[in-house]
């Protein structure tokens, strides 16, 4: 499935992302909205633009309501 492929695919670069852009990760966890902007910028130059930017967001949230959870 393509569709699939393309989430796990910007899963691993939002996952990156998180991780070496550390500075905006925590803004964005503590709450800090705007941050998100930063990280789907890095996810949308990691991949030359080709990353769906909703679904990046949409991943971020995941990650950090899952992040919150523990």
């Amino acid at each position: 499935n393509d569709t699939a492929t393309t989430e796990i695919y910007t899963s691993l670069f939002v996952g990156s992302v998180s991780v070496y852009k550390r500075q905006a990760w925590a803004k964005y966890c503590a709450g800090e909205e705007r941050a998100v902007g930063a990280l789907v910028g890095q996810v949308m130059k990691s991949t030359k633009g080709q990353a769906d930017g909703k679904l990046v967001t949409s991943l971020l949230q995941q990650r950090r309501a899952a992040a919150g959870s523990r």
